[in-house]
């Protein structure tokens, strides 16, 4: 196709641009050349918002050096309506000044999240570990193996994830733990010590000394995690660290209660 054809299409096409329609059509002439229109509208709609917390941190009066946890809510939103009045004046033939005033209504909720759901990754890690186990125990299965099997896991899992935020783990611990509270360089240590357990329980090294600590440490933890909860104190919660933020609920105190019950039954059948 040559340029002149183009050329002429192009012209061409511009040209009808000057050959049409230059009045306003009335579709409904009895209609349309009132001066005055008035109605009524309804409506239903339904809108939502963000909330966006501010990093600014504010310190726990509880526990000197240590800061609040940003909230954990979100926003329910709910169906509203709309109703108004519409009023349009014909000031001239193809201007209207149209006016529509209303009422809009909606509600908004703002809930804490559901535990649950706070605690998606702490359910998720327990499935992992539970299916671990049963995978290394699947040819010769035996309750005391699986529980050895399984605290190693967990220990090497959760000490896994407090490194991953090293520096800010001994202040979230401390906030529940009695000994982290008064001695700070035990939480410093404390997941390096979830990292020497696991490796002994996997390993099968020192089995009744592993056990023992265990019962220890977790024991000094769970008297901390009773005493939160029997406060209804909302801290964070250290067993995943501080990259994840876990509410302290009653799934910590039932993790650390299977954690010590396992290990008593260790001792017993020893």
């Amino acid at each position: 196709m040559s340029k002149r054809v183009l050329i002429i299409g192009f012209f061409l096409l511009i040209a009808t641009a000057f050959f049409a329609q230059t009045e306003r059509v009335e579709y409904i002439p009895t209609f349309d050349r009132k001066l005055i229109h008035y109605g009524f509208y309804l409506g239903i709609n339904q809108n939502d918002f963000k909330l966006n917390f501010t990093d600014k941190q504010i310190p726990n009066p509880d526990f000197p050096g240590s800061f609040y946890d940003k909230p954990n809510v979100t926003v329910v939103v709910n169906g509203g309506f709309n109703v108004g009045l519409i009023a349009d004046l014909r000031l001239h033939k193809n201007l209207n000044l149209r006016l529509e005033p209303g009422l809009v209504s909606n509600t908004k909720k703002i809930k804490n999240k559901s535990k649950i759901r706070q605690l998606k990754p702490l359910f998720l890690i327990l499935a992992y570990l539970i299916f671990g186990t049963f995978y290394l125990n699947k040819n010769d299965f035996n309750l005391e193996k699986a529980m050895i099997n399984f605290m190693g896991l967990f220990f090497i899992v959760f000490s896994f994830f407090k490194m991953l935020d090293l520096k800010n783990f001994p202040t979230s611990f401390s906030m529940y733990d009695p000994l982290a509270k008064k001695i700070r360089f035990y939480g410093w240590i404390y997941p390096f010590i979830e990292t020497l357990l696991g490796l002994l329980f996997l390993m099968r090294i020192k089995l009744l000394s592993a056990v023992v600590i265990t019962i220890i440490i977790l024991g000094i933890t769970t008297v901390g995690v009773i005493k939160a909860l029997t406060n209804k104190k909302n801290i964070q919660c250290a067993c995943l660290g501080t990259a994840l933020k876990l509410p302290m609920t009653e799934a910590t105190l039932i993790e650390n209660a299977l954690m010590l019950s396992m290990s008593i039954f260790l001792v017993l059948s020893s």
